[in-house]
Order: structure tokens, then C-alpha cells, then sequence
């Protein structure tokens, strides 16, 4: 039953404040208990006050699923292009007109594709080659996609995945 519907008038607790605090030492206040704009993508919903000499420590993990879908994006997108590739050059071979395959850019451009994702990376941390991370090239040039093999790159150092992909500021990733 609502408090209007038993008569009772209750009194809060706590009367409502601005909510303020820091996240990685950046400071946030809100208007309300939801707190969005702090973490990317991300939105903190805070419950109860925690006196200033007891931080609360919150531990957010990715989700494994969508890294998952985004290398498979990338995988499938290479794939493509390679495919595109052979068929122009199987097609200037049977001596179609049409074709770019001749085109030394474009002869050029599957070696130099494959070349940027298979280079080694000094990006600090564990892995330095997208072969230690479950993605690696067929013998007809494709690239595959371990998830077992990815998932195991990242129970063991998963930001290294992710600058071996981002890059470190300093140095590009493979992505």
C-alpha cells in the first residue's frame, strides 16, 4: 500500500542532494543519484553516501561478447577485401578489360594490408603480434579468428590486447 493510500506521511530518511565524488581522480557532480559522462558509454547509479574517508572502489569489466563482434567486424571486412582483390586479378588474368587487377596499386594493396596487421608491435605489454591473440592468416591470405585462443590473450593481460589493437599513444596498433 502507498503512503496515500494507509494516511501515513512519511519522512525521508535523507533529504536528496547534488551527488559529487571523483572517478580516476576527475571530479563529477550530478543533480541526481545517475551519473553519466565519467566513464565512456557508461552510467554510475549510486544508492547509499560513503563518508569521504571510506572510497568505494567499483571494478568494471568489458564485455567479452562485443570485443568479440568488433574483431569478427574486422576479420570479415579484411576477408572482403582480399576476396575483392583476387577476383580483380583472376579477372585480368582471363584477360578481362574491365578488371583493376593490372593496376599496381592495387596488386600492391593486399601484400601492404596484410603486412600492417601481421607487423609486430612495441606497444608495451605481453603481446606484441596478433598471432599471440588468436588472429592469423590462412594459406589463401585470409585472416582467422581464434575466440579460444583470444579468450586466453585476455583472462592473461587483457590491456595488452588492447593497446596491441589501440596502440599506446606513441606507438599505432594493429587496428
Amino acid at each position: 500500500a502507498s503512503c496515500l493510500e494507509t494516511g501515513l506521511k512519511r519522512a525521508n530518511a535523507q533529504e536528496a542532494s547534488n551527488t559529487v565524488g571523483t572517478v580516476n581522480g576527475i571530479a563529477f557532480s550530478s543533480a541526481s543519484n545517475s551519473i553519466s559522462g565519467v566513464i565512456p558509454e557508461g552510467l554510475l547509479t549510486l544508492f547509499k553516501e560513503a563518508p569521504v574517508s571510506n572510497p568505494i572502489s567499483v571494478t568494471i569489466t568489458g564485455d567479452r561478447n562485443s570485443v568479440k563482434e568488433l574483431v569478427r567486424k574486422v576479420r570479415a571486412a579484411y576477408n572482403e577485401v582480399v576476396s575483392f582483390i583476387d577476383d580483380q586479378q583472376q579477372a585480368s588474368a582471363e584477360k578481362n578489360a574491365s578488371s583493376i587487377g593490372r593496376d599496381p596499386l592495387v596488386r600492391n594493396l593486399r601484400s601492404q594490408l596484410a603486412q600492417v596487421l601481421n607487423t609486430e608491435r612495441s606497444v608495451g605489454g605481453t603481446f606484441t603480434a596478433i598471432s599471440q591473440v588468436g588472429l592469423g592468416f590462412s594459406r589463401t591470405g585470409q585472416l582467422e579468428f581464434n575466440e579460444a585462443e583470444f579468450d586466453s590473450a585476455l583472462d592473461r593481460d587483457s590491456a595488452s590486447v588492447v593497446r596491441l589493437f589501440q596502440g599506446d599513444g606513441v606507438s599505432p596498433g594493429a587496428f
